[in-house]
């Protein structure tokens, strides 16, 4: 029943969804509930497994380069840029060219403005924008060939939109690039 793999035998089992439960004082009906047959109302799940979870993962990223270098580039920056928003002595740095602000645009920091979007110091923010980008960015792509011109223009125009609303503060993150996306989609 069990197909191979190295999974333990608990991933084979689920709740079923339809079972109910005999009543008291009553027994079940044959063939009344998938899964009445067994304690609990499991039932077996066959799941034929032929790679490790590494090796899914690895595919996943090899097959995510292949197919769309854009997106495997964006997402590998900033994870990378996240990953030294956690490191204090990097802080410093981050804070005058990878926000934007008012103070990094007079500054002379022009380029805070684009490099805002691929800065993320808090991993649920980092998250949410990667599982947008990789679940709306493939359909894009095929309509749109390119996702430069796009994520660039996102971009420029969510951190120019923040920089003319709001007189102080910074922003950073990809949302504004997230949401152009979805415009697009």
């Amino acid at each position: 029943l069990r197909g191979g793999g190295n999974l333990p035998s608990s991933l084979y089992k689920e709740l079923n969804p339809n079972y109910i439960p005999p009543s008291p004082g009553r027994s079940p009906v044959p063939y009344e509930n998938l899964g009445s047959v067994e304690a609990g109302g499991y039932y077996e799940q066959r799941i034929y497994c032929r790679e490790s979870l590494p090796e899914v993962v690895m595919n996943y990223w090899s097959d995510l380069a292949r197919t769309s270098p854009e997106l495997f580039v964006v997402t590998l920056v900033c994870s990378n840029i996240f990953l030294l928003w956690q490191i204090p002595g990097c802080q410093r740095f981050l804070q005058r060219n990878f926000v934007c602000s008012r103070y990094n645009v007079k500054s002379g920091r022009l380029f805070s403005i684009i490099l805002a979007a691929l800065s993320h110091s808090e991993f649920w923010h980092l998250a949410a924008n990667l599982l947008a980008l990789l679940s709306l960015g493939p359909p894009v792509q095929r309509t749109l060939v390119s996702l430069w011109p796009p994520f660039a223009g996102a971009a420029v125009s969510s951190s120019a939109s923040f920089l003319l609303w709001h007189g102080k503060g910074a922003c950073m993150g990809r949302s504004g690039v997230t949401m152009a996306l979805l415009a697009v989609f």
